[in-house]
């Protein structure tokens, strides 16, 4: 099987990553886009870079974040093309398609009690990326990777929830590299958050982290930024980062009882951010990566939660071992 790749940078509005990293693959069964980027304007990209949509048979998601399904609307309505996605992705997206309108009223109230302030609520409709891009989560569509049989002759599929439920890293026969979407990123470490009130993301996601290092393969094709060959090692890494910030919130902790979004305010960001240097997007990102944090720790048994009815606060376990 002969595989053509071409990366293709894609402008997205958002601060702190500026491109995604969407990937045009030519083989013998076919011609793929893995992800489509954040809005239409992918039509344009893609004949700027020479290109004919038109020619494209799939679009491969990685996982169901704006700035990878964003382009996907304007080539299925305008070239037929049809998209594929993790299931448990699609679950997600067809629940907010049902009703928008819980959506946000469960994420409102489930921020609010956890401790974010009215002010940060009542900005979110035109800050939060569900929110502010609700249009085109209205209008996509996708099916399983099931559905395309085909796939199977360029890729092994493979699962790795944490980042979103259903993220998906696609494996090359050949073994010569892997197209992680934003599971693993070379320059940041990927955003882990919640996504109902129970799932253990972060648990899921050290799992997922496991089974691609398990891989041993060197070449990755990440969501944002160029391919690098140093997977494993980026892997072992962003482990590491994920039991140091546990580390941290643990103690954090010992001060409480604490809300999520207070622990979020004293967690250490990069390049020395705070909550009130954040946007309001950036924050979402914050207080989502602590309630994840959070939540593992709770499983693990080295934070307990606190429900009054109202609001939930942690505190670290005092004295586990005796």
């Amino acid at each position: 099987m002969s595989v053509s790749i071409r990366i293709l940078e894609i402008p997205i509005a958002i601060r702190a990553l500026k491109t995604a990293s969407v990937y045009y693959l030519e083989t013998d069964s076919g011609k793929y886009l893995i992800d489509s980027g954040m809005d239409y304007e992918i039509e344009t990209f893609l004949k700027g870079y020479g290109i004919s949509p038109g020619s494209i048979d799939a679009v491969l998601m990685t996982h169901l974040h704006i700035d990878h399904i964003g382009g996907s609307a304007i080539l299925r309505t305008k070239y037929g093309i049809q998209s594929y996605m993790g299931e448990r992705d699609i679950e997600r997206v067809r629940a907010l398609q049902v009703s928008p309108e819980d959506f946000i009223h469960w994420q409102k109230d489930y921020l609010s009690i956890h401790g974010v302030p009215s002010f940060y609520l009542d900005s979110m409709n035109e800050s939060h990326p569900i929110f502010s891009e609700l249009k085109s989560y209205l209008n996509f569509d996708a099916k399983p990777f099931s559905d395309l049989p085909d796939l199977e002759k360029v890729f092994h599929i493979i699962d790795t929830p944490g980042h979103s439920p259903g993220s998906t890293c696609f494996q090359l026969l050949d073994n010569s590299g892997v197209f992680t979407g934003d599971h693993v990123l070379e320059r940041i470490t990927p955003n882990i958050s919640y996504y109902d009130e129970t799932e253990d993301m972060l648990g899921e996601y050290l799992v997922s982290l496991d089974r691609i290092q398990e891989l041993g393969i060197s070449r990755a094709y990440p969501g944002h930024g160029k391919p690098f060959d140093t997977l494993m090692e980026t892997v072992q890494k962003i482990k590491n980062h994920h039991s140091e910030r546990l580390r941290e919130v643990e103690n954090i902790c010992k001060r409480g009882p604490i809300s999520a979004y207070e622990v979020a305010g004293k967690m250490r960001w990069s390049r020395g951010r705070t909550m009130e240097s954040m946007n309001i997007m950036e924050a979402n990102f914050a207080i989502g990566e602590a309630i994840s944090h959070l939540r593992h720790s709770v499983v693990e048994g080295t934070i307990e939660e606190q429900n009054n009815g109202e609001k939930i606060f942690y505190q670290t376990i005092q004295n586990k071992s005796a």
